[in-house]
């Protein structure tokens, strides 16, 4: 009856989807689960998609419980069962002695042969994986009513990489590494893996896998050349056996991965530009990159037109020298204040007397003067007391005549 219920589970799962495939296929979703089994030379690795499509329905109920006696909280999971895997995968989870399931801090949650049985020794379920699209978590049920499970809970991320399963068997600590990271198609590049811990007398096999359909087997140290370019993975898978300890008397094995970068490293853009700037600056002065476009460095500031231009060099430059202002015109003569006696101007200090030309009017000022083609006589300057002296002189004059005449009246 049990083999009969293991053939049906292994068909029911074929027909549904096919959970193995091999190492360096993307994850659609979760990062996903491998499997590690003797039985495989190759780990098995399946997509998040893929644990999601299991045996165990999405609306499934559990509970984890993280202190014993507390009523703890429900959680909806649905997967794939870890018996249904190990079947699909061929292996028998009713031969087996344990399944080790590797936690991010290096511990392992250990599940019993017992605890793959069908039915499941747990109420509420089978231990499965599950997957919500980011990702993909181990989850054992909760023994019974005052059992804890919490603390066997395991979360695998992007950044973690998938859950890695071991049956009958537990994991190799390894590190890979590449040298250089970075190179052009055709050139060489060197991976490495390393083990801490090595299991004393364990027979370490390494296998590559480059991501691009090539593999080698054997060494710790192997080297590859990339004929195409882009992000290349290469993971290494390192299975031990024969240990004198129990972690590696039956079967061992850890797997990690290097990312490469294979291609020409594109030129760095240059920083020249050619847009014209809207600057309003000086034409004749370096401008300070105010332009629409960038200016760029040292670009002069606008024109008369409004709009700025940029050079297609950085190379500093000195300040064109600004244009030397215009001196400003002298100051026009100041003109002479006098008074107009029968054709000549008499200043107010007596000292210049000049001649009206022909067609000045008589108090005209000197520049209309000059203007009209006068010239300055200065043969006839006089004193302005003698001036004076004669007005008086006529004043008198006539006081006396109107004196006569009121005489005479």
């Amino acid at each position: 009856m049990r083999s009969l219920r293991a053939i049906a589970t292994a068909l029911l799962l074929a027909a549904g989807l096919t959970l193995g495939i091999g190492p360096g296929v993307a994850h659609a979703s979760g990062p996903g689960v491998t499997l590690f089994t003797s039985s495989s030379a190759q780990p098995i690795t399946l997509s998040g998609d893929q644990v999601a499509l299991g045996d165990v329905p999405a609306d499934t109920i559990y509970t984890r419980r993280a202190i014993a006696g507390d009523p703890g909280r429900k959680i909806r999971l649905g997967g794939v069962s870890v018996r249904a895997l190990l079947l699909q995968n061929g292996v028998d989870p009713d031969a087996i002695t344990f399944v080790n399931v590797t936690r991010a801090d290096g511990g392992q949650v250990t599940l019993r042969r017992a605890d793959l049985a069908d039915p499941p020794p747990f109420a509420e379920g089978p231990a499965l994986f599950s997957d919500d699209g980011s990702a993909t978590r181990f989850f054992r049920p909760v023994r019974g009513r005052y059992a804890t499970n919490a603390k066997d809970e395991v979360v695998a991320t992007a950044d973690s990489g998938p859950l890695q399963v071991y049956v009958d068997g537990g994991d190799i600590p390894v590190t890979a590494s590449a040298t250089p990271l970075t190179v052009k198609t055709g050139e060489t590049v060197t991976f490495t893996a390393r083990v801490s811990f090595r299991p004393p007398g364990a027979r370490l096999t390494y296998d590559w896998d480059f991501g691009d359909f090539a593999t080698s087997t054997g060494s710790a140290t192997v080297t590859h050349k990339f004929d195409s370019a882009g992000n290349k993975q290469a993971r290494v898978s390192v299975r031990g056996r024969g240990g004198s300890t129990q972690r590696c008397a039956t079967f061992c094995a850890g797997t990690d991965a290097v990312n490469v970068q294979v291609g020409e490293v594109p030129a760095r853009p240059t920083t020249t530009q050619t847009t014209p700037g809207a600057g309003n600056g000086n034409p004749q002065a370096p401008g300070s990159s105010t332009g629409t476009g960038g200016g760029g460095q040292g670009g002069s500031g606008g024109n008369a037109a409004g709009t700025g231009t940029t050079p297609t060099a950085r190379t500093p430059s000195a300040a064109a020298p600004a244009k030397p202002k215009p001196k400003p015109p002298p100051p026009p003569p100041k003109e002479p204040f006098g008074v107009t006696i029968s054709g000549v101007l008499i200043n107010d200090t007596g000292e210049t007397v000049r001649k009206l030309p022909s067609g000045a009017p008589a108090g005209a000022p000197k520049g209309e003067q000059e203007s009209s083609g006068g010239k300055t006589d200065r043969a006839l300057e006089v004193p302005v007391s003698a001036l004076l002296a004669f007005a008086v002189i006529c004043l008198g004059a006539l006081r006396e005549r109107r004196g006569v005449r009121l005489r005479l009246a």
